[in-house]
């Protein structure tokens, strides 16, 4: 079984033609799998405890909330290193 999304379709046909690696540290597995069954799902608790124990981490209660308090953290950083290479890229952050 695999995600019926047409450019993942297109990806999974090249990734069949090709032997080996062809992006450093990527590579595709079968839709729902993992590597030895594992599922790399964050919603599979043996992850989420894996998280907790490993690196000391707990879900998130809002990980939106937390992308948005980052990119008001980092925005102006970004907005200097990103203005001069592509311009319209500042125009198109929404307001909070």
């Amino acid at each position: 079984m695999h995600a019926p999304i047409p450019l993942l379709e297109q990806l999974r046909d090249f990734d069949g033609s090709v032997d080996g690696y062809y992006a450093a540290g990527f590579e595709l597995i079968p839709f729902g799998k993992g590597d030895g069954g594992w599922d790399p799902c964050p919603a599979n608790p043996a992850f989420r405890s894996w998280l907790r124990d490993r690196l000391g981490l707990e879900a998130a209660e809002d990980p939106n909330e937390i992308v948005r308090a980052a990119g008001d953290e980092l925005w102006d950083p970004f907005a200097a290193w990103i203005g001069p290479l592509i311009p319209d890229a500042l125009s198109s952050r929404r307001s909070a």
